[in-house]
């Protein structure tokens, strides 16, 4: 595919952490650019990584209108960020987790944002 959908023009995300702000706020807010593609989530819960890839592969399969199962899931954020694929992470854990897992992202060449609770 050429054009402003051609791979190299799409922006491969990975979201570390997947539980209810990933899922309602974090996600959603990825997806709705089409320059954006998620393509990894990771969590330690197994659960929620197959909730948020049954998410993530229900919103591109009815975008498309096609079957679609291109979301990898991950139990180890480490593992995610060793995804050449991976242009970039969103990172949706607590927050004392942060700045360990940026600076892994920053190693890596991903980039990354985090996402706090509201106080």
């Amino acid at each position: 595919m050429l054009g402003p959908h051609a791979p190299g023009s799409r922006i491969n995300v990975g979201a570390i952490g997947a539980g209810r702000i990933c899922r309602g706020h974090d996600l959603p807010g990825v997806w709705k650019y089409d320059s954006a593609r998620i393509i990894a989530v990771c969590d330690l819960d197994a659960r929620r990584v197959d909730d948020a890839k049954r998410l993530v592969n229900g919103y591109y399969a009815k975008k498309t209108g096609q079957p679609y199962d291109g979301v990898t899931g991950y139990g180890d954020y480490r593992e995610l960020l060793a995804n050449r694929d991976i242009d970039a992470v969103v990172i949706s854990t607590p927050d004392h987790w942060h700045a360990l897992i940026t600076v892994a992202a920053a190693r890596r060449g991903r980039t990354s944002t985090c996402r706090s609770p509201r106080r």
